[in-house]
C-alpha cells in the first residue's frame, strides 16, 4: 500500500485524539494513554500523528494548554496558580517554566502586557524616614 494511503486510514483516529485533548486539556495525558483511548498501539499512534498533524502528541498538547493559558492571563481573573491548574499544572513554577519557553515571556508579564497593567512604584516620599 503507497505511504499516503496507509497514512489516510489512520486520519479519523488522531482528529478524534485531537479532538479529545481539546475537551480535556488539563488531563494528565500521556502518549500511551492517548493512543489507547482512539484504539491504537503507541508506535503506531505515535508516527501517524507526526505524519497528520505535524507535530508530536506532547507538543500539541502543550500548544493546546499554552494557547488557554494565554487566554485566561489575558481575562485577568485568575491567579498564575489557577491558571496552571486548569489548564493541566500541578505546580506554578513548572506551568511557569513552559509558558515562558513556549511565550517567550513569564505569564506575569504576559498578562501586565496584555492587560496594560503599569508596575507601581513607589516614590520615596511613601518611604518610612529612618
Amino acid at each position: 500500500m503507497p505511504q499516503g494511503r496507509e497514512d489516510a486510514v489512520y486520519e479519523p483516529e488522531i482528529r478524534r485524539a485531537i479532538e479529545i485533548l481539546r475537551q480535556a486539556p488539563s488531563d494528565p495525558w500521556t502518549v500511551c494513554r492517548l493512543a489507547k483511548t482512539v484504539g491504537m498501539s503507541k508506535s503506531q499512534f505515535t508516527v501517524q500523528f507526526r505524519v497528520v498533524a505535524g507535530t508530536t502528541p506532547m507538543e500539541c498538547l502543550r500548544n493546546m494548554r499554552m494557547e488557554l493559558a494565554r487566554e485566561l492571563l489575558k481575562d485577568g481573573r485568575k491567579s498564575i496558580q489557577e491558571v496552571a491548574k486548569q489548564v493541566g499544572y500541578n505546580s506554578s513554577s513548572a506551568f511557569t517554566e513552559v509558558f515562558k519557553r513556549w511565550s517567550g515571556v513569564a505569564p506575569g508579564t504576559f498578562r501586565r502586557t496584555e492587560l496594560k497593567v503599569p508596575r507601581i512604584k513607589f516614590a520615596s516620599r511613601f518611604r518610612q524616614a529612618d
